[in-house]
């Protein structure tokens, strides 16, 4: 990549870059990691008719040092937390699917290494309830909206081990709601987990037909046997079990694909650089949580464009040691000869059509 533009332009995108790192990390280190005493006082302010984000911020606040602090007054503009907000649970309390399967749960139960249980949110406890947004005042940046109920919120949820993959959340439904619009005629879904697309799908008078394709027999096992019974057009479904979904061949192209393989943007990467360039298997494709995905392959763009600064040439691209590594040894090549000489140039790369686009082209370095 060949940087031709002012270093002030470059410098301020590697520092919003950086600041949004420091933003997730204040997520999952600070407001997602609140004690119950914590959001007990949270809660108290809030009823006093305190803003939730203020009420937030100072509970947050009280257990940094003053290192935190500093990084933390640097990103509390424009990263979403001046937009926490108390969510309705009536909106997912009377989803329909949830209704069916919460309802129909009589306690935990175990197939293999899965586990089926119900889990909770606690009163306002902070979580992601959707997709990532861009921000309205810095250029190529997006954040992760959070929310919190004010009662305690239950939800079921498959586990394997200690890592819950498959919970009936509100990020679940809010970040499908779109793909489920979208869907019609003969549709395949890749991933199956607790159903929740399959339903809300089959539901559908424009959907024909749904065919899902799993890896895990259990998963399988565990659908048929307590969820679809729970489906009104259980005669839409068909599931398949295979071991490598982006291998599956169809007849004749879908109508409409989503792919839901991945537990979040990171293991998303990969199944999103490999669904691009399959055709042939649908007319219309989308990825769960795409914006996400994009975001996380932005900063390796992004990382890409520090390291062109710093001097970094060939040899330093010609080993990897994870597939973060050889993504970025792969984007070095890919770019190699891109010329950016404008801002626009810049935003250009960095947008999401740009980026798709890239991840598509893209050949992964052996």
């Amino acid at each position: 990549m060949k940087l031709k533009l002012y270093q002030d332009i470059v410098e301020e995108l590697l520092e919003e870059n950086a600041e949004s790192e420091i933003a997730d990390a204040i997520c999952n280190e600070a407001y997602f990691a609140l004690s119950p005493l914590e959001r007990e006082k949270v809660g108290e302010d809030i009823r006093k008719g305190t803003k939730p984000s203020e009420a937030y911020r100072k509970a947050v606040l009280s257990h940094m040092d003053e290192g935190a602090k500093e990084d933390f007054a640097s990103v509390q503009v424009g990263f979403g937390f001046e937009e926490i907000k108390a969510l309705d649970p009536a909106s997912y309390l009377n989803d329909p699917y949830y209704q069916r399967v919460v309802s129909s749960f009589k306690g935990k139960r175990a197939l293999g290494s899965w586990v089926m249980e119900m889990k909770r949110y606690e009163p306002y406890e902070c979580f992601v309830y959707d997709e990532v947004k861009e921000s309205s005042l810095i250029p190529s940046v997006t954040y992760s909206p959070i929310g919190f109920f004010e009662k305690t919120f239950p939800y079921p949820a498959l586990r394997q081990g200690d890592r819950v993959y498959m919970p009936l959340i509100p990020h679940e439904m809010n970040t499908m709601a779109a793909a489920i619009k979208k869907a019609k005629g003969d549709v395949c879904t890749m991933g199956l987990g607790m159903g929740y697309f399959a339903f809300m799908a089959s539901q559908k008078d424009e959907v024909s037909s749904l065919i899902i394709l799993e890896r895990d027999q259990n998963v399988i096992k565990l659908f048929k046997e307590f969820f679809l019974p729970l489906f009104d057009h259980p005669e839409k479904i068909k599931v398949l079990r295979v071991e490598d979904a982006l291998e599956y061949v169809s007849e004749k192209p879908f109508d409409y694909l989503f792919a839901d393989l991945h537990h979040d943007a990171v293991d998303g990467l990969p199944l999103y650089i490999s669904l691009l360039k399959k055709e042939g298997l649908s007319k219309e494709t989308d990825v769960w949580i795409e914006k996400a995905i994009l975001t996380y392959f932005r900063r390796h763009v992004i990382a890409l464009i520090e390291e062109a600064v710093s001097g970094y040439g060939d040899e330093d691209y010609k080993a990897y040691s994870d597939f973060s590594s050889r993504l970025l040894c792969s984007l070095y090549f890919h770019l190699k000869n891109v010329v950016i000489e404008t801002e626009d140039d810049l935003n250009r790369l960095l947008s999401d059509a740009s980026l798709k686009a890239i991840a598509k082209d893209l050949k992964l370095v052996e």
